[in-house]
């Protein structure tokens, strides 16, 4: 294990092992090179502490890339699911046919982000193409509703 002024430190090409190691911290003003970078022990995600590998399907810690990709999807699962509201609430006070096939539209997409959230992007692959392809289809439908209207 690599130190860093006599303190040892788990590396991100340690994680890929699948072993859980202690990460020390480094003493307070210790200056690292640029080829050491520690990872915490517990990563903060939405304010969360992510204890252990297997949070969110992954196997191992995520990294800083598929924590941002998280982030990204949990903004979107959240804008989905208000949209899904939205459209339920104008087919109930309008009955507008093409407000309830946009809240459709987006409530399968937000049941695809919350899949990919869940870690089941990996193996539902095929799934979510077609969850997401049907919502697109249902998003068409509602244009061309709304363009062929009176």
């Amino acid at each position: 294990m690599p130190t860093v002024s006599g303190t040892p430190v788990l590396t991100k090409a340690q994680t890929h092992g699948g072993e859980m190691s202690m990460v020390f911290p480094e003493p307070a003003g210790t200056r690292r090179s640029p080829a050491v970078k520690p990872l915490k022990a517990f990563r903060s995600l939405k304010g969360w502490p992510i204890i252990g590998w297997g949070v969110a399907g992954y196997s191992q810690q995520p990294t800083e890339e598929e924590i941002e990709s998280m982030d990204i999807t949990l903004v979107n699962l959240i804008l989905a699911s208000v949209v899904v509201v939205l459209g339920i609430w104008a087919y109930a006070r309008k009955k507008a046919g093409a407000a309830l096939l946009v809240g459709m539209a987006f409530g399968l997409f937000a049941i695809a982000h919350l899949l990919t959230l869940l870690g089941l992007a990996g193996t539902l692959n095929t799934l979510l193409i077609v969850i997401r392809t049907l919502g697109y289809l249902a998003a068409m439908a509602a244009m061309y509703r709304i363009g062929t209207r009176n």
